[in-house]
């Protein structure tokens, strides 16, 4: 009889470590689905931002690539406006230098003709 009650009072502590650890395990697996839910939901926001600031960065990077090649335009522009004043500089220079020599000619022939002028009137009052 004493191993009979024995028997039923294992049983009967059995059967309550059963249903405790019944709920237990109940109880971790809801918890497990939220777990599970609040980081699918967290792993979507994840990925929106991510979306969102790759957006961004193909946007900036679109919109460096207009002002890098409106510098490069920019700069030609500049470049070839440099060089044709450079160029306009270079023809002046050419024109003046020219100028300076044409007055210079006129300048000496002037000077030969009145020096050739002087010696004849040395010449002349020379032989008087």
């Amino acid at each position: 009889r004493e191993a009979e009650k024995t028997v039923e009072e294992s049983q009967s502590k059995l059967e309550d470590a059963e249903r405790c650890h019944s709920v237990e395990v109940e109880q971790l697996n809801l918890r497990l689905a939220d777990t599970k839910d609040t980081l699918s939901s967290r792993v979507g926001e994840v990925e929106a931002e991510l979306r969102a600031a790759q957006q961004q960065i193909s946007s900036k990077n679109s919109a460096l690539s207009e002002l890098r090649q409106e510098m490069v335009d920019r700069k030609k522009t500049f470049d070839q406006q440099l060089l044709a004043k450079d160029q306009l500089l270079v023809e002046k220079q050419n024109q003046f230098d020219q100028q300076l020599r044409e007055k210079q000619k006129e300048t000496n022939k002037q000077l030969l003709a009145k020096d050739q002028l002087l010696v004849e009137k040395q010449n002349r009052f020379d032989q008087e």
